[in-house]
């Protein structure tokens, strides 16, 4: 586990909503409350230095979705509507009865829209990245639901490992001469610091 990871992990804190635990971080003590909600297929963790930036002048909380990251995975099929309904017993229980701004990204848009429609009294502003409303015209279920099929979900799953990723874009996606780092799978910030500073010496 990368050192960044880890603290990650050891600074989150857990609430407990309808009987399921919540993973969430926070940080900062300013008066204006920050929601981030992280999108399909990441979690809380993808925002860790957005969290340390705006925690400079808000109180920010980054919480994983339920089923996602180290949150509780219930046992019953989450919609949109319920994973709404969650998330706003989660914000009556950590930012009591304050209204909050939301960055939502992705998949948490479609959530943050039933919540509004149930609860606007909660929201003082909304900020989208990324997000997508059209529901009938999303076609990414399908690959959910091959996940769940026995044997081949599985194989299916084994076919994203980081050694068999790497053989597909090593033939695949990028030059024959390119050359991954030996811990590529790990924690990816150093790359992404490093590169930024080539750039702007550039």
């Amino acid at each position: 586990m990368s050192p960044n990871l880890l603290n990650h992990i050891n600074r989150g804190k857990s609430a407990v909503i309808e009987g399921q635990n919540f993973f969430y971080r926070e940080e900062g003590k300013g008066e204006e409350i920050v929601i981030l909600l992280h999108g399909f297929l990441t979690t809380s963790y993808n925002y860790r230095y957005v969290l340390e930036e705006l925690s400079k002048n808000y109180r920010v909380i980054a919480p994983d979705f339920l089923g996602m990251g180290l949150s509780s995975r219930p046992d019953t099929p989450l919609s949109h509507r319920m994973m709404a309904f969650y998330l706003y017993h989660f914000l009556e229980e950590v930012t009591k009865d304050k209204k909050v701004h939301v960055v939502c990204f992705d998949y948490a848009l479609p959530i943050l829209s039933f919540l509004l429609k149930d609860h606007p009294e909660k929201i003082k502003t909304v900020s989208i990245l990324n997000g997508f409303l059209h529901l009938p015209k999303f076609r990414f279920y399908f690959p959910l639901h091959f996940l769940r099929i026995p044997l081949l979900g599985e194989l299916f799953s084994f076919l994203f490992r980081p050694p068999i990723l790497n053989f597909f874009y090593k033939f695949f996606l990028v030059k024959k001469d390119f050359v991954f780092p030996k811990d590529w799978d790990k924690d990816r910030s150093g790359y992404i610091k490093k590169a930024n500073e080539n750039y702007k010496n550039k």
